[in-house]
């Protein structure tokens, strides 16, 4: 269904249908083989059938890096025709025919996702991790792509506002965490085709203080050391520890092998600049608040947005 703004441009050459095909191939096989050695497990369906166990976490992986990689080609096709932007329901909405609130304050995780829906950039199924395990979280099955009910104009609607993210206040649609794009951070949410630039992942624990070591290394502080996302893959030797996929700009998604734990230190090979010009360690589910321009990662779920980051509320499980 064609929407405004939504039409893919031409991509610039690196990215015609034939690179994404053989880029992919390229990230799946080496993503494949990645896991299947640290798991010890066969690549590409090759599971040793006394590992059952393993051979299941591998398939989730490998669902959720597929779930993300079509979150950040989806992004990048959209950027092709709106300046480079990736999807931004308050450019989108600037009508407010979809919803009530105004400005930068539409730019809330349902939101945006249920705009690349609506755009036929995803679908309901790829926003729910393959290792979901909050009951709440579910696939949005009625998703209306004509008409939705919950617009304002359901005529004019850019997307369906029945997606929800809120998983704190009943059923929720949406697994995956995305970068805050409050300040300066909203500057990163485009096409940089950066291999630094991370916008999407499996969403994380909530960190609520660090103790820093050095500027690559820090102990976060938990707010729930039994957090759903310590268990969301949790073979033997992830138990009790966060491991996650991360898409970056450049299109490529990486799984991340037990990054963070409780009571641990965790090394990072992202940094900041404090308010005295020091490096520090950036915690991606941790905004700093020594980051004086929130140049800073910091990812998760908001159920609420605008322009700076006290104008956003994020949710953990």
């Amino acid at each position: 269904m064609s929407r405004p703004g939504s039409q893919p441009a031409q991509s610039r050459p690196a990215r015609t249908a034939g690179g994404f095909a053989l880029v992919d191939a390229l990230a799946c096989v080496a993503l494949a083989g990645a896991l299947g050695a640290t798991l010890g497990i066969g690549v590409l369906g090759q599971n040793s059938p006394a590992d059952p166990v393993g051979a299941r976490e591998q398939a989730s992986m490998m669902r959720d890096a597929s779930s993300q990689r079509a979150m950040i080609q989806g992004m990048i096709i959209w950027a092709g025709s709106n300046k480079d932007s990736y999807p931004l329901p308050s450019d989108a909405d600037r009508a407010d025919t979809t919803v009530s609130p105004l400005g930068l304050a539409k730019n809330t995780t349902a939101n945006i996702f249920s705009l690349m829906v609506f755009n036929s950039l995803l679908t309901p199924e790829q926003l729910i991790s393959a290792a979901e395990n909050n009951p709440n979280i579910r696939e949005y099955k009625g998703y209306e792509l004509v008409l939705p009910k919950k617009a304002v104009n359901p005529g004019k609607a850019m997307w369906d506002p029945g997606m929800s993210a809120d998983f704190t206040a009943g059923p929720a649609n949406i697994s995956f965490a995305h970068l805050e794009l409050s300040t300066s951070r909203r500057q990163r949410w485009k096409d940089t085709f950066s291999a630094d630039n991370a916008v999407v992942s499996t969403r994380g624990p909530r960190i609520v203080s660090v103790q820093v070591t050095d500027e690559s290394t820090a102990t976060p502080t938990f707010a729930d050391e039994k957090s759903n996302t310590f268990q969301m893959f949790k073979q033997t030797s992830r138990k009790g520890k966060w491991s996650g996929c991360v898409a970056f700009s450049d299109g490529r998604v990486e799984f991340i092998e037990n990054h963070f734990a409780p009571k641990h230190k965790t090394v990072t090979g992202k940094t900041y600049d404090d308010k005295t010009n020091k490096k520090r360690p950036d915690m991606a589910f941790f905004d700093e608040p020594d980051d004086p321009i929130s140049t800073n990662n910091f990812f998760g779920i908001f159920t609420s947005a605008g322009e700076k980051p006290a104008d956003f509320k994020s949710i953990w499980d």
